[in-house]
């Protein structure tokens, strides 16, 4: 199915070529963003501890082309680079073409086929905004997005209902699809430093309930899943410039399971949202026993998470936005051998709209804890600070 999907997207998009080019303005979109980030005692992107690093940046081109009623099609193209995880490889982000066979006034059904659009929370509908982010560290003004391409636009097929009242609009979606495997991300949902390797997708699965008044509100329920096969090595050092590299070949799965909520209060706007995601790993982390190195099989592991954010926007004028957040984030292994992390934190940040679509934002973090920095950095400080500016344009 994933391989039609792609052999009749190429084929719609060269039978349309010619349009393309002729395409008015309006149908095509793009980005550019360069960020800098600084942190003291912990790397949070890249070599940015008692640094600035500057390996942030993105550039995108999106574009949506209509052939009938029922029938268009849309595609984004990205180099997207965000510290040591990331390149910034020119890639298709996401691009489907979408049926909608019933468009009425108070009901319309649409189904899209191809690198689809993981609906998750309130913020990944449109991943051109520079000032979203698509996990629950939304939406802090700067963008960094480290699983992009493993997470958030999979290749498979979703399907959306949306029933249309005086008041609002309600929304239902749900797809499935089959997880990429970028080598990089992959090592962000890895329990250990010590693996290394790469993952085979197997299955995603997603889904979305969502009520929305225009400048009043939205809320959604919704959640994912996502599983792949893992192969790599098992590296444990055994002196200064030695090591034994273990064969590994297991599975492993995330899901997260959430709500999400925006109300705007004039010139206020609050925004939270709580997740419970869990990692789960099988086969994937040996059994040893530390004294005689010995193994004695496999161990599945469990990685129960919990993540949520309370945002205040503020409308300081026309031209000027600023927020606070507090976010919580706590890791909760079921394996002695691996440490529980918790994480808080604190910001605030302005955002500065400028002539020409351009905009400048920077913001301030104080962080109680280390669960984002992995589950075995027991060489991670627990109290530091990261500030980030970010320049960025739009059109």
């Amino acid at each position: 199915m994933i391989r039609s999907s792609f052999y009749l997207l190429s084929l719609s998009l060269l039978c349309q070529a010619s349009q393309v080019l002729a395409t008015p303005p309006g149908n095509l979109h793009g980005f550019a963003q360069q960020s800098a980030l600084y942190s003291d005692d912990n790397d949070f992107i890249g070599n940015s501890d008692d640094n600035i690093a500057t390996d942030i940046r993105d550039f995108g081109l999106n574009y949506h082309q209509r052939f009938s009623d029922s029938f268009s099609f849309a595609g984004q193209i990205v180099s997207h680079e965000a510290g040591e995880q990331t390149s910034n490889n020119i890639e298709l982000d996401y691009g489907f073409i979408e049926y909608s066979p019933l468009q009425k006034d108070n009901i319309r059904a649409s189904a899209r086929l191809g690198r689809v659009i993981q609906s998750y929370g309130l913020f990944n509908d449109v991943r051109d905004v520079a000032h979203l982010r698509p996990t629950v560290f939304v939406p802090y003004s700067i963008y960094y997005d480290r699983l992009r391409k493993s997470v958030f636009a999979e290749d498979g097929a979703s399907f959306k209902l949306e029933l249309i009242e005086p008041a609002s609009v309600w929304t239902s979606e749900i797809g499935i699809a089959k997880p990429r495997s970028d080598k990089n991300e992959i090592r962000a949902f890895l329990p250990s430093q010590l693996l290394s390797g790469s993952g085979d997708g197997k299955n995603a699965y997603f889904f979305r309930i969502a009520n929305e008044s225009a400048l009043d509100y939205r809320v959604a329920l919704s959640g994912i899943y996502l599983s792949w096969d893992y192969q790599g090595d098992f590296v444990i050092p055994t002196g200064p410039s030695s090591s034994i590299a273990i064969p590994v070949d297991g599975s492993m799965a995330a899901s997260s399971f959430g709500v999400s909520l925006e109300k705007t209060f004039g010139s206020f706007n609050l925004i939270s949202e709580i997740f419970r995601p869990q990692v789960e790993y099988l086969d994937i982390v040996p059994d040893i026993n530390p004294n005689t190195l010995q193994i004695n099989g496999t161990q599945k592991i469990r990685s129960q998470q919990l993540a949520g954010y309370l945002h205040m926007n503020y409308a300081c004028s026309i031209t000027i936005t600023c927020f606070t957040q507090y976010e919580y984030f706590k890791i909760i292994s079921k394996d002695e051998d691996l440490t529980n992390a918790t994480t808080r934190d604190i910001a605030a940040g302005i955002r500065i709209f400028l002539p020409y679509n351009l905009q400048f934002k920077i913001e301030v973090h104080e962080v109680n804890g280390s669960a984002w920095l992995g589950l075995d950095r027991d060489d991670a400080v627990q109290k530091w600070h990261y500030y980030a500016s970010q320049i960025n344009w739009t059109f």
